[in-house]
């Protein structure tokens, strides 16, 4: 470097030109950029130095650039701050070269492994980054998903990062540094969610005392339905396999269960009530006991009153609607069954799927459920009136005979009619009339997904019972005025 000046001699006023001449000590500065295991990186890399120190700072640019190796030449000893970027990467580190410097600079890999509290991999899409905030300006890196809960991270400037771990709402953060003692981090996501299930035998009666058991990955946990039919778990989120035990009848249903946030189903299992099995039993001794009755009085009308009255009763505990269908093919064996029921009124869908079974409860409109509940009113009234006239007929009254069986008919047709055109008017809506057949897309329980089945449609036994109980109090009606003219 030379610097000129101007200065006076020996007092004389003449000007002369003075030249200093100094020397610098300069250095050179070598960086290596490799990965850990030495190969070199694909991606382009840019290198500079600056220096507060310069009265105006430059940005200085490698005298040399070659494959992985950068040397900036003949630099003045001073405080440098090195900057490297790649990627979506900016480090900012400071360096004070006083002599010859040689850096090395490493990128690692590093993988994340997330657990759940029940110390399995993450069975969820999380959101996954590291946090680097120690050179400067923050950067962020991104984790490529390699499989459930594990995350890839490559090329990674060594330094302290935080892990933050994300899920809807919860986060979650932790400091690692990289290079890591072990290749692989394993960090626990404690997020848990509430299952709530609701479960009900075939008929959508709640079932206590059920075993429900979730099952994931080889680890399991459960517990027993209370008197309300309800049982919850706190659990991670994942996908799980869901089987209900009831008492020694084994497994009464099975489907999968998605939980990705708080959630509340309800499941129905074949697990058929007894209610049903009561009243027939005891509606066939009291055939037979009446039978008895009748054939001992030789009052054949009194043995068709009790038949009446058993029919209707029954028909309150059978499927007054159904629809049944099924899939075959591709390795799947589909069949759906949906009943509609008076006591309880629930409208049920039970579907097996290649021998997994389970249901739901469908939901019934507020107006259509009113109308059923006049239904069930005019049954329990037709049975007292077919039970009074029965009784007038036993001690032959003939004044309110004719009235009550004028009155049952009249009940009986408003119960049919009534049925008919309310089932139709609901019924159009989801499968297109009251009766048919044709395609249906049926919602898989547990899959999420829905599959087109042959189906038929129409009323059940139910309706028919009532319909022949009619036709019996009908029959009998006429047969003994007949006799009474005679």
């Amino acid at each position: 470097m030379i610097k000129e000046e101007e200065i006076s001699l020996n007092g004389l006023y003449s000007i002369f030109p003075l030249k200093k001449k100094i020397v610098f000590d300069v250095h050179d500065f070598e960086i290596t950029f490799r990965y850990y295991d030495g190969d070199v990186p694909d991606f382009d890399v840019d290198i500079a130095l600056t220096s507060d120190e310069m009265q105006f700072p430059v940005v200085l640019k490698p005298d040399i650039v070659d494959i992985g190796f950068f040397k900036f030449k003949n630099l003045y000893s001073s405080n440098y701050t090195l900057c490297v970027r790649y990627n979506n990467v900016e480090v900012f580190e400071k360096h004070n070269i006083d002599k010859d410097v040689t850096e090395n600079i490493k990128l690692y890999d590093f993988v994340l492994i997330v657990k759940d509290t029940w110390n399995l991999s993450s069975d969820v899409d999380l959101s996954v980054s590291i946090i680097n905030n120690e050179y400067g300006k923050p950067f962020v890196l991104h984790g490529r998903c390699l499989s459930n809960g594990t995350y890839s991270f490559t090329g990674v400037y060594p330094g302290e990062y935080t892990v933050k771990t994300n899920y809807k709402n919860d986060v979650l953060e932790q400091l690692v540094k990289i290079p890591a003692e072990y290749k692989k981090t394993v960090v626990v996501f404690p997020v848990v969610f509430n299952l709530t299930l609701n479960v009900y035998d075939s008929r959508g009666n709640v079932l206590d005392g059920a075993k429900v058991v979730l099952m994931r990955d080889g680890e399991e946990t459960h517990s027993l339905t209370s008197k309300d039919g309800k049982v919850s778990f706190e659990i991670p989120p994942g996908r799980y396999k869901m089987m209900i035990n009831y008492s020694d009848e084994g497994a009464v249903a099975e489907r999968d269960i998605n939980v990705l946030n708080d959630k509340s189903l309800s499941i129905v299992t074949v697990k058929e009530p007894v209610l049903p099995l009561i009243v027939l039993l005891s509606g066939v001794g009291f055939i037979i006991g009446f039978g008895f009755l009748s054939f001992k009085k030789k009052n054949i009308f009194l043995f068709l009153g009790c038949l009446t009255i058993f029919l209707v009763v029954l028909s309150v505990v059978s499927p007054w609607w159904e629809v049944n269908g099924c899939s075959s093919g591709n390795g799947k064996s589909i069949k759906t069954s949906t009943r509609l029921f008076l006591v309880p009124l629930k409208m049920i869908t039970i579907t097996s799927n290649n021998g997994v079974v389970s249901g739901d409860i469908d939901t019934i409109d507020d107006s259509f459920a009113s109308v059923i509940g006049v239904i069930f009113i005019l049954i329990v009234f037709v049975c007292f009136l077919i039970f009074f006239d029965t009784i007038f007929r036993y001690y032959q009254n003939k004044n309110w005979e004719f009235i009550f069986y004028l009155l049952e008919l009249i009940v009986f047709v408003v119960i049919l009619f009534v049925f008919v055109y309310a089932m139709y008017e609901f019924s159009n809506v989801i499968v297109g009339g009251l009766s048919g057949n044709g395609n249906i897309d049926v919602l898989i329980p547990g899959e999420g997904i829905y599959e087109k089945m042959s189906s038929s449609w129409g009323l059940g036994i139910g309706f028919y019972l009532i319909l022949i109980a009619m036709v019996i109090l009908f029959s009998a009606g006429f047969v003994y005025r007949k006799s009474r003219k005679i």
